[in-house]
């Protein structure tokens, strides 16, 4: 059987959702089957996706070419975003089925069809579906279904198995044709235990009358076969009946779940399961997508069905090996044994409850040794890494563009200073800066990780990671080092002496802005809500935010007010008042500001300090811009402001208005 002839590359999904350009194709064609759903399918390359209006709606926001970003912050500003984890899946799916490519496109010919020569009547398949499904039905009630006479049987019973399934197939090939559908791929399958013909019906895309008659075209020579074996040829009966239970077996692409779907489910949107983000590929992300787009009623329905397939499948067992299934049944319940029946019970119900705490100590300990693996790893590493080298002064050179607040020295001063840099290479275990040391340099941690021994920002014994100014107070206020800075591992620090710091830096780089960076990024390296960001992400924030103090009782937010600010507190305590009710509170580490920001509306409640303190501080733009430049970043935003309004905080086209969990 031939495959789809296309296949876009993999690409860093990182790198497409934020700064590659990405042009809506040419090459669509637009359906719409349903109120409220849209089919946009490539013409070149056949995929298809399922989209609602509003999918469709951000996607024509790409024609003429837009990055991931641009797309994002327009529709947060226009109030129309999805969630985010939404948003990226369909992104990423449009860019993986063509539709969003990363240059302009022009409009190309479909591939050719395959020449399909003969139509089937839809409302005829049907009647006459049910017309056979009726006499195959009173035939087997009226005519005992048994053992062939000779096993010979079995041979032609399972040859008119493989013709009918190809028979079906070829009728529903008719019946795309009669419905205006182009057939494109469609041969014989040989690797399977019933070998047949195939063509591909696309039936999860099609309108619900259309898909319902290609479901019953599928099973309509099997019951035409049935009911001519079950009255005329009964040794043909039984293998016939089994072919027909393999045909109608509870699998996906079954034609019996083919007919579930289309007269009781409405395709769900491609962005909303079967997800390729990876921020969205998270443990139990598909069962929680399943129960948010409520298939709780399908899946009884297809439970029921598999039950009813298993009784029935089992009889046909029985009748092929010659076994009475009426006293296997009898056999358990036997009154000679009164506790048979209920030892089988105890047995099944003992062998679900051992499962269910073996599933649950297995992903406990899985994800336990995962953790223990990930430390020890992690710690081999430190010890079997090289030991560090100095770096040279065009490495230093890269390093200062990507460290806050160097960035500002223009790139040939930068270059010299780099060359001013002097490099060295420390031990675990060593000091790097004793406390008391009043050797005016400015330090800065290259590579490896460093412990701060004493408080600062009123932490105790934490780490500083690669790109973190410290050991600053002697050159800055001529006071002695007031902590002790030890190195956790091998470290390269990179210092510059007093005099090349004022004649190189400082006119770039005022004193107050390397005491600024030093202390940002020292705090926002601790706080677990900013620990996990990337260098960049943290050097663009520090070097936005601005720090501002709160007094007692001083209203930061106004409830019902436009807020333009995004807040992340450095000091104190806040309050959150709604409605004159004191609701919940603002300590250090945590942020606020942002569900404002995200909905651009007014805000929800208002902020009123509870104890002096102080906050850094970054304008809307700023906020907007650093957020879409990691998609990581931007979702855990999201996740904060989502919980605290105890509902998403973007519509989403799977959940309206269900709650999320806290």
């Amino acid at each position: 059987m031939h495959h789809r002839p296309f296949s876009v590359a993999a690409k860093d999904q990182e790198l497409l959702l934020t700064f590659t350009t990405l042009h809506l194709s040419q090459n669509l064609a637009v359906e719409v089957p349903r109120v409220g759903q849209v089919v946009v399918r490539h013409v070149a390359t056949r995929k298809a996706l399922i989209l609602t209006p509003l999918h469709w709606g951000i996607l024509k926001n790409f024609e003429g070419g837009r990055t991931v970003s641009a797309v994002l912050r327009q529709l947060i500003h226009s109030r129309g975003c999805l969630p985010l984890g939404e948003f990226y899946e369909l992104v990423v799916k449009a860019h993986g089925a063509g539709m969003l490519c990363e240059s302009a496109d022009r409009a190309e010919a479909a591939p050719p069809s395959l020449p399909w020569t003969w139509s089937a009547n839809g409302l005829v398949v049907r009647r006459a579906t049910a017309a056979l499904v009726f006499i195959a039905l009173v035939g087997l009630i009226l005519n005992r279904v048994g053992q062939p006479a000779h096993w010979v049987w079995w041979l032609p019973g399972w040859l008119l198995s493989c013709l009918a399934i190809s028979a079906g197939f070829a009728l529903a090939g008719g019946l795309l044709h009669a419905a205006g559908r182009e057939i494109y791929a469609a041969g014989w399958i040989w690797r399977t235990a019933l070998p047949r013909f195939e063509v591909e019906l696309d039936d999860d895309l099609a309108e619900p009358e259309l898909a319902t008659n290609l479901a019953l075209a599928r099973i309509a020579p099997f019951f035409l076969l049935v009911a001519i074996a079950a009255w005329w040829v009964h040794d043909l009966t039984l293998p016939l009946i089994c072919g027909l239970l393999w045909e109608l077996a509870p699998r996906a692409r079954g034609p019996f779940a083919r007919l579930l779907r289309a007269v009781h489910y409405v395709p769900r949107p491609s962005a909303t399961y079967g997800f390729e983000f990876d921020g969205n590929r998270r443990k139990w992300s598909r069962l929680r997508s399943w129960f948010e787009a409520g298939e709780i009623r399908l899946g009884c329905m297809w439970l029921g069905y598999g039950v009813i397939w298993g009784l029935i499948a089992c009889m046909a067992v029985c009748l092929a090996f010659g076994l009475d299934a009426r006293e296997l049944v009898a056999g358990l319940v036997d009154k000679d044994v009164p506790g048979r029946s209920a030892l089988l019970l105890f047995m099944v119900l003992g062998l679900a409850a051992v499962g269910i705490v073996g599933f649950v100590s297995i992903t406990w300990a899985r994800r336990t040794l995962g953790r223990v693996r990930r430390w020890l790893e992690r710690r081999r590493a430190e010890r079997r890494a090289p030991a560090p080298t100095e770096p040279s002064s065009q490495e230093i050179y890269e390093f200062l563009g990507r460290t806050h607040p160097f960035q500002l020295i223009p790139d040939t001063e930068r270059m010299l200073t780099a060359a001013a840099f002097e490099a060295q290479i420390y031990a675990a275990g060593e000091p790097a800066v004793m406390a008391g040391d009043p050797s005016p340099r400015l330090r800065i941690l290259y590579v490896g990780r460093v412990a701060v021994e004493s408080s600062m920002l009123h932490l105790s014994h934490h780490e500083l990671l690669p790109g973190t100014i410290f050991g600053e107070n002697a050159l800055l206020r001529d006071e002695p080092q007031p902590r002790t800075v030890r190195c956790a591992t091998a470290c390269v620090i990179i210092t510059l002496g007093r005099a090349v710091y004022e004649h190189r830096v400082k006119r770039f780089v005022p004193n107050h802005l390397i005491e600024d960076a030093a202390h940002k990024i020292a705090f926002l390296r601790q706080i677990p809500i900013t620990r996990s960001w990337p260098q960049a992400i943290l050097a663009s924030f520090a070097r936005r935010a601005v720090v501002q103090t709160f007094a007692r009782n001083a209203v930061v937010l106004d409830q019902g007010r436009e807020n333009t600010l995004f807040f992340l507190v450095l000091e104190g305590e806040l309050k959150i008042v709604k409605d004159g009710r004191t609701v919940g509170r603002i300590r250090r580490g945590d942020i606020f500001g942002e569900i404002s920001l995200l909905q651009n509306s007014l805000t929800h409640a208002a902020v009123v300090g509870h104890h002096a303190g102080s906050y850094l501080c970054i304008s809307k733009p700023d906020f907007l811009a650093f957020l879409t430049q990691d998609t990581a970043l931007a979702l855990q935003i999201e996740a904060i402001a989502s919980r605290r309004l105890g509902t998403s905080v973007f519509a989403s086209t799977r959940n309206k208005g269900k709650r999320v969990r806290r």
